[in-house]
């Protein structure tokens, strides 16, 4: 009884069932006590049997109500939350629009300097103007370096617009590729003062992979690495093959990385740069880059001891 006034203040109206089939259990129940040892039923049940199942109907539908009331509620939970889910995304994919903008029109705004100076080489080259063979080879330097960072640059635009294309690979030498890559940005490489080495292992280790897409990303480690170290600092490339990958690590003796930030820093937009520069893109290049091979990077690092970029790709099959 004292559970049926208690539900009767908690679930309304519904509760006056229970409390009816309370007291009818009650009246069974002083029936049977009243009519002990009288007569036994030839049919049905004992009073306080029936009694007991009033109660338990009762109770059912108690339960009933308090779980359509409870489904109810859930709608209404999942449908504010999916609302506020809803407000939230399209404000994220608002501010990621507004950024990706701004990184393309910031690009857009750079290349046309860069179209200018590649303009005024190319007068400087068709002037007929008496150059010696020195002053020549730092002309065609300066050319093939604009058109890397053009490339770079429409790589860049396809990123901010979300327009990366499909992977086309072919089989790659990964030691003639790195010592190639060396000897290309060797000289840019310790333009600062960083010593810039290279390891290779005596065995072939080949893969399949986008050329480009991967001088890209060990660009952007290498260069990030230089960025980081200092002018009597060193940065290193190594290769070597482990089990059915391929690991290519870029160590540098520079300042390291936080603790709590390496799990972010191959995040699109993650930067500590500061007022330097820096759009956060160039290690989550990586990341993309290693994901669509097939493969993976992490980093291991230590404040003022340097750090440790780890890029896996899976091997290329030996009858490829």
């Amino acid at each position: 009884m004292a559970l049926a006034l208690r539900g009767l203040r908690l679930e309304g109206p519904l509760s006056g069932y229970i409390l009816c089939a309370a007291g009818l259990y009650g009246a069974c129940v002083a029936v049977g006590e009243l009519t002990v040892g009288r007569f036994e039923p030839i049919r049905g049940a004992w009073p306080e049997e029936y009694g007991g199942f009033a109660l338990v109907v009762g109770f059912a539908a108690l339960m009933a109500h308090r779980d359509v009331r409870l489904a109810r509620e859930n709608h209404i939970l999942t449908f504010r939350l999916q609302h506020e889910v809803d407000r939230k995304t399209q404000a994220l994919q608002t501010l990621l629009m507004e950024r990706r903008e701004l990184l393309g029109n910031v690009i857009h705004d750079v290349k046309n300097p860069l179209s200018a100076v590649r303009s005024y080489a190319e007068l400087v080259r068709r002037g007929n103007i008496a150059l010696d063979g020195e002053t020549t080879a730092y002309l065609d330097a300066l050319f093939e370096r604009l058109g890397v960072v053009e490339t770079r640059f429409d790589q860049l635009q396809d990123f901010s617009r979300g327009e990366r294309g499909p992977v086309f690979t072919e089989k790659i030498c990964l030691n003639e590729y790195l010592y190639e890559f060396y000897e290309r940005n060797c000289p840019d490489m310790e333009l600062s003062g960083q010593d810039f080495f290279l390891r290779l292992p005596s065995q072939r280790v080949d893969i399949r992979g986008d050329e480009e897409r991967l001088r890209t990303a060990l660009e952007n480690l290498c260069y990030n690495a230089v960025s980081f170290t200092p002018e009597d600092g060193l940065v290193t490339l190594s290769l070597s093959k482990q089990g059915t990958d391929a690991v290519i690590t870029v160590k540098d003796t520079g300042c390291g990385i936080a603790e709590e930030d390496v799990p972010y820093v191959f995040q699109r937009g993650f930067t500590r740069r500061g007022e330097d520069g820096g759009e956060g893109l160039g290690l989550y290049i990586v990341r993309t880059t290693a994901l669509e091979h097939g493969g993976d990077v992490e980093v291991t690092s230590e404040l003022g001891k340097g750090s440790i970029f780890t890029l896996r790709l899976p091997l290329a099959e030996p009858d490829e």
